[in-house]
C-alpha cells in the first residue's frame, strides 16, 4: 500500500511528464503543474522547492532503481548463479518498464545534460560502495585513485547510460531479454566484483 506522501510526489513527477509533451521542462510553471496533479500549492512546496528539485528527484528515484538492479544482473552472473540471474533479469527488465515514461521524458524532453551528470554522479557513488575493480587489459589490477579508474568508470557508465538511450531511440522494440543481453555483453568483462560484495 502506497503511502498518500508518496501518492502526491509520483503525481507531481507523473504531471511534469506530462506537461512537458508539450513544452520545454523549463517553461512549466508550479501553479500548472499543481493543477495538473490536482494538489495544493502547500503540498508542492512540502516535497519541493522547484520544477529542477522534482526532475532531480525523477532522476535520481529511477538511477537508484536502475543502476541498483543492473549490477544485481551483472553481480549474480559474475557468481555463475544461473537461477539466481534469471530472476534478476526479470528484475531489471520490471524497473524498465515501469520507468518507460519517465526515461522517455529525461531524454526526449528533458534537459539531457543534466540526467546524464546525475546518472554519472550515482554511478560513481554505486561503484566506490561496492568495492568495483575495474579490469584493465584482461587483467585483475588495483586502480583506484588514478587516472585509468576514474576513465575507467566513466566509461562504463556511459556505456550503461548509452546503452537505455539506444533502446529509447528505437522505441523499445527490442524484447526485455534483448536488452539484458546487450547491457550482460557491455559490462561482464568491464566490472569485477570483489568476493563477498553485495550488488544490492
Amino acid at each position: 500500500m502506497r503511502s498518500s506522501k508518496t501518492g502526491i510526489k509520483e503525481a507531481i513527477c507523473d504531471s511534469l511528464c506530462l506537461l512537458a509533451q508539450s513544452k520545454p521542462k523549463e517553461k512549466v510553471s508550479i501553479t500548472s503543474l499543481i493543477g495538473a496533479a490536482g494538489i495544493c500549492r502547500s503540498s508542492f512546496y512540502y516535497h519541493y522547492e522547484s520544477i529542477d528539485d522534482v526532475f532531480a528527484d525523477m532522476v535520481n528515484e529511477f538511477c537508484r532503481e536502475y543502476q541498483s538492479i543492473g549490477f544485481q544482473v551483472l553481480n549474480t552472473k559474475a557468481h555463475r548463479d544461473r537461477e539466481g540471474l534469471l530472476k534478476a533479469e526479470e528484475a531489471f527488465c520490471d524497473v524498465i518498464l515501469k520507468y518507460k515514461g519517465w526515461v522517455v521524458f529525461f531524454f526526449e524532453r528533458s534537459n539531457y545534460f543534466d540526467f546524464r551528470e546525475i546518472f554519472y554522479r550515482q554511478f560513481q557513488e554505486r561503484c566506490r560502495a561496492m568495492h568495483i575493480t575495474m579490469l584493465y587489459k584482461e587483467q585483475r589490477s588495483e586502480l583506484r585513485d588514478r587516472v585509468t579508474y576514474s576513465y575507467s568508470l566513466y566509461s562504463c557508465c556511459m556505456q550503461m547510460f548509452s546503452v537505455l538511450e539506444l533502446y529509447v531511440k528505437r522505441g523499445f522494440r527490442e524484447t526485455p531479454e534483448d536488452f539484458v543481453g546487450i547491457y550482460e555483453q557491455t559490462f561482464s568483462q568491464t566490472l569485477f566484483f570483489e568476493d563477498g560484495v553485495s550488488a544490492v
